[in-house]
């Protein structure tokens, strides 16, 4: 059987953390996480995410909410993962306020999530990141890293 693998930010951690594991939903709204270890966590129900299936550059599972930068249309842009409810798949979208849901990037690497770092979300869809301000300099997908030349 498929595991299909959840996370969401625990309610009673402080600070705040990510929790990963199954996802259980309460009539009321609440929502736990049930971790490896059999733990039921209190989670934040507007954190939840799903795992992709898919792996960043770096080997990190990707989940539904993070923010990874990655090429579209022979640009660096970054883009939060969505759930594409038409396609049955996840997707992309660039600005939080926007409802278009584009493929996913190609080659992502996270660099956030839309909780804590929308500000890492391009301003224009797709708008090209070298140089933005909007990106830590540090998390840069080099052209080095691409399986193909751009």
């Amino acid at each position: 059987m498929r595991k299909i693998l959840f996370r969401a930010k625990a309610l009673n951690y402080r600070p705040a953390q990510w929790v990963y594991g199954a996802l259980l939903h309460y009539g009321n709204g609440a929502a736990v996480i049930i971790d490896d270890q059999l733990r039921y966590i209190d989670v934040d129900p507007d954190t939840i995410g799903q795992a992709t299936g898919i792996d960043d550059i770096d080997g990190n599972p990707i989940f539904e909410g993070d923010i990874v930068v990655g090429i579209r249309q022979d640009r660096k842009i970054s883009a939060a993962v969505v759930w594409n409810p038409l396609e049955a798949g996840f997707g992309s979208i660039f600005r939080l306020d926007h409802s278009d849901i584009y493929p996913m990037v190609i080659c992502p690497r996270i660099v956030g999530d839309i909780y804590t770092g929308h500000h890492l979300l391009s301003a224009n869809p797709p708008m090209p990141l070298p140089g933005s301000e909007e990106i830590d300099p540090d998390v840069d997908l080099a052209p080095d890293d691409l399986p193909f030349t751009i």
